[in-house]
C-alpha cells in the first residue's frame, strides 16, 4: 500500500511541475499591441459598456473578443461581434475604425461584424498580410473599398456585406487574393464597375461568391469567353440586381451547386443551356419576368433539391413540367412554382417526389380534383401552398396523411363541404390558411388540440357555425411565438365569446353571430394585441373601463354592434390607435 500511495504522490507531483513549468511559459500580451487596443477602443462609441474588461493595467489577452498566442503574446484573433445578434435591437459599438488597429501585425482573424461601425475602412488595413479572415459585414462604413485589401494574399474569406454606403469602381484587386475561398459584397455599390467576373476567375480556391443587391446592371460579355471552365466556384448569389441575361452562367462554372439570380430583369424563355451544370443543387430564379415553359434541358439537373420559379410569367400544363422534373429521378425540398399562369391539372406523378419538403403552387391557373394519389409518398412534405387555385379536395375521412405538415395554405380553393377530417393528423401546424373554401360545418371537438401551436390561423369567409369553446387552449410556450394572428370573419358563429388566448396579436371575429358582453375581454391580459376586429355581431351590454391595458392596440373596430353607455375614459389612454 505504502508503494502505491509513493507512486500516486510522484505522478501528483510531476503534474503539478509540469502544469507550473507550462503556466510559466505562457507570454503575456505585448505592451504596444495592448496600447494599440487601447487607442483603437478610445474611438469607439461603447454605451452598453460592451469592453468592460479593456483596462490598461490588466492583460490584453484576457480582454473580450481577444485572443493572443500562448507562445509569443502577440495578439492574433479580434472578434467584436455582439451578443444577441438575433434580435432586432442589439448592444453594439460605434464610431470609427482607427488605424492604430493596423499595428496589430500578427492579426489572423479580424471579425467586427454586426456592429455601427462608421467612416472608411482604413487603407492601412492591408498591411495586416497574415490576415486569412476580414469580416465587416453589416455595419454603416463609407466610401471607397480600398484597393490595398488586394495585399492580403493569406486571406480566404472576405465579408464586407451590408454596408450600403460603400462603392467600388473596379474589383481588380480581388484578383490577387490567390487563397480567397468566400466572398460577400452584398449591399455594397457596384454600379460602377466594367468587370465583375473575370477577376473572380482568377482566384483557384474561390467558392461562394455573394453579390446581392449590388446595383449590378449587366456584366462585361467580352470577359466571358476569357472564363476559365474549370473554376470551381460551387455558389454564386446575384439576388436583388438589374441583370436581364443568363446565358453567361453556362460558361462561368460547371460545377455550380447555387445558382440565385431571384429578383432580377431576367426576361423571354429560360434558356436551354443547363444540360452541362449537372452539380446544381439550388436554382432560384423567383421574381423575374421570365416567360415560357421549363427548358427541355432541366432533366440533365438529377442533382436539383430546390426549383424556386415562382412570380415569373410562365405558362403552359403543368403535367409537362412534371415530365420534366421528374424523369430523372425525384431528389428535389423544393418545388416552388407559385406566381404564374401555369394551368391544367396536378400530375399523379407528383407523389412521387418522395423528398420534397416544400410544395408552393398559388396563384396560378390550376384545376383539377386532389385526391390521396396526389401525396402517395409525400412523407417528408411540410410546407404547402396551393391557395388561389380552383382546385378541389376529395379525400376520404379516414385518410390518415404521410407527412405532417408545418404550414398549410389552401385559401381560395374547395376543401368542403365539410371540416376537412384529414387535419385532425397533422399534430405539428403553426400555419393554417383555409378561408374562402365553402365549409359547412362544425369545428369538430378534436380541432381544438391542434390550436398550442398556431401562430396564424384563418378560416374566414366560410360557412361555419355553432359556438366556439369557453376557453381556447392557451398557446404552448415552447412554441415560442411572438406574433399570433386569428381570423374568424365572415362565418356564422353564436354564443358567446370565448377566452382567447393572451399571446394574441391580431384578431378577427367580424361578421357573424356572436352574442353576449365582452366583459372576457378585461379578464385577460393581451398585452400583445395590435389589431382587434368585433364588428357586425350581436355583442351588448356596456364597454367595461379597462382598455388602458391594451396599450400597443392600434385597430379597433365595435361598430354594428349593440352596445350602449358612455365611451370609457380609459380610450384616452390608447396612444398607438
Amino acid at each position: 500500500m505504502f508503494t502505491s500511495r509513493f507512486y500516486l504522490f510522484c505522478l501528483v507531483t510531476i503534474l503539478y511541475i509540469c502544469l507550473r513549468v507550462g503556466n510559466s511559459n505562457i507570454k503575456k500580451c505585448v505592451e504596444t499591441e495592448k496600447n494599440d487596443l487601447l487607442k483603437f477602443k478610445a474611438k469607439l462609441i461603447d454605451k452598453n459598456d460592451l469592453l468592460s474588461s479593456w483596462k490598461g493595467q490588466e492583460d490584453c489577452c484576457i480582454w473580450k473578443g481577444v485572443t493572443c498566442n500562448n507562445s509569443t503574446g502577440h495578439v492574433t484573433m479580434l472578434k467584436l461581434q455582439p451578443p444577441y445578434i438575433n434580435l432586432d435591437i442589439i448592444p453594439q459599438l460605434g464610431g470609427n475604425i482607427d488605424s492604430s488597429l493596423c499595428q496589430l501585425h500578427h492579426l489572423i482573424s479580424l471579425d467586427l461584424s454586426f456592429n455601427h461601425l462608421g467612416g472608411k475602412i482604413p487603407q492601412c488595413i492591408g498591411s495586416l498580410v497574415q490576415l486569412t479572415y476580414l469580416n465587416l459585414e453589416s455595419n454603416a462604413l463609407v466610401g471607397a473599398i480600398p484597393h490595398s485589401l488586394g495585399n492580403l494574399s493569406n486571406l480566404q474569406s472576405l465579408d464586407l456585406g451590408n454596408n450600403e454606403f460603400l462603392f467600388a469602381n473596379d474589383l481588380e484587386w480581388v484578383s490577387t487574393l490567390s487563397n480567397l475561398t468566400y466572398l460577400d459584397l452584398s449591399y455594397n455599390n457596384l454600379s460602377q464597375v466594367v468587370d465583375t467576373l473575370s477577376p473572380l476567375t482568377k482566384l483557384p480556391f474561390l467558392r461562394s461568391v455573394i453579390l446581392d443587391f449590388c446595383i449590378l446592371h449587366q456584366f462585361n460579355l467580352k470577359s466571358i469567353p476569357l472564363i476559365n471552365s474549370s473554376n470551381y466556384v460551387l455558389a454564386l448569389s446575384l439576388e436583388g440586381n438589374y441583370l436581364s441575361s443568363i446565358s453567361w452562367v453556362f460558361n462561368f462554372s460547371k460545377v455550380i451547386a447555387y445558382l440565385d439570380l431571384s429578383s432580377n430583369s431576367l426576361q423571354q424563355n429560360i434558356p436551354d443551356g443547363f444540360e452541362n451544370m449537372t452539380s446544381l443543387k439550388w436554382l432560384l430564379l423567383s421574381n423575374n419576368k421570365l416567360q415560357g415553359s421549363i427548358p427541355k434541358s432541366f432533366p440533365s439537373l438529377c442533382q436539383l433539391e430546390i426549383l424556386d420559379l415562382s412570380s415569373n410569367k410562365l405558362f403552359g400544363q403543368f403535367s409537362d413540367y412534371m415530365q420534366h422534373l421528374c424523369s430523372r429521378g425525384n431528389v428535389i425540398k423544393d418545388l416552388i412554382l407559385s406566381d404564374n399562369q401555369l394551368n391544367g391539372t396536378l400530375p399523379y406523378n407528383i407523389g412521387q417526389l418522395s423528398n420534397l419538403e416544400t410544395l408552393s403552387i398559388h396563384s396560378n391557373n390550376f384545376s383539377s380534383i386532389i385526391n390521396e394519389s396526389h401525396f402517395s409518398n409525400l412523407s417528408n412534405l411540410r410546407y404547402l401552398y396551393v391557395d388561389q387555385n380552383p382546385l378541389s379536395f376529395n379525400l376520404s375521412s379516414n385518410w390518415i396523411p404521410p407527412f405532417q405538415l408545418i404550414d398549410l395554405s389552401a385559401s381560395s380553393c374547395n376543401l368542403g363541404p365539410n371540416f376537412p377530417l384529414w387535419l385532425k393528423h397533422q399534430e405539428k401546424l403553426e400555419l393554417l390558411e383555409i378561408s374562402n373554401n365553402d365549409i359547412s360545418d362544425y369545428f369538430p371537438e378534436w380541432f381544438w388540440n391542434l390550436t398550442p401551436g398556431l401562430a396564424y390561423l384563418n378560416v374566414s369567409h366560410n360557412k361555419l357555425s355553432g359556438a366556439l369553446p369557453k376557453s381556447i387552449s392557451i398557446l404552448s410556450v415552447e412554441a415560442g411565438l411572438s406574433e399570433v394572428e386569428w381570423d374568424f370573419s365572415f362565418n356564422s358563429f353564436s354564443g358567446p365569446l370565448p377566452n382567447f388566448p393572451p399571446q394574441l396579436t391580431v384578431l378577427s371575429v367580424s361578421n357573424n353571430m356572436f352574442s353576449g358582453s365582452i366583459s372576457s375581454f378585461c379578464g385577460t391580459s393581451y398585452q400583445n394585441l395590435a389589431y382587434l376586429d368585433m364588428s357586425s355581431n350581436s355583442l351588448l351590454g356596456r364597454l367595461l373601463d379597462c382598455w388602458g391595458q391594451f396599450q400597443k392596440l392600434q385597430v379597433l373596430n365595435l361598430a354594428t354592434n349593440n352596445f350602449f353607455g358612455r365611451i370609457p375614459d380609459s380610450f384616452r389612454t390608447l396612444q398607438s390607435i
